[in-house]
């Protein structure tokens, strides 16, 4: 939210800019790479949350198949019972 309102204020001082057409483009181009950045930056972001809401969705799953198996592999019984979810 803080970029978007930065790029937001760039955008505004671009319009405010006098017809100066060697500033306004430097200004654009300034602005383009801040899009571009910004975008670079969001995307990793972004799989790293959604791998963190997959992991919590299916981490129930995972412990009990885990506990499941160790008993089986080393012919103990369960501590408590395992439901699957």
């Amino acid at each position: 939210s803080l970029l978007l309102a930065g790029i937001i204020s760039l955008n505004r001082v671009r319009i405010e800019i006098p017809l100066e057409k060697e500033n306004q483009d430097k200004l654009v181009k300034f602005m383009i790479r801040i899009g571009v950045f910004s975008i670079l930056y969001l995307v990793p972001l972004l799989v790293v949350i959604g791998c963190y809401f997959y992991e919590q969705a299916y981490r129930g799953i995972w412990e009990t198949t885990w506990i499941q198996e160790r008993c089986r592999e080393y012919h103990i019984p369960c501590p408590y019972q395992v439901t699957q979810m």
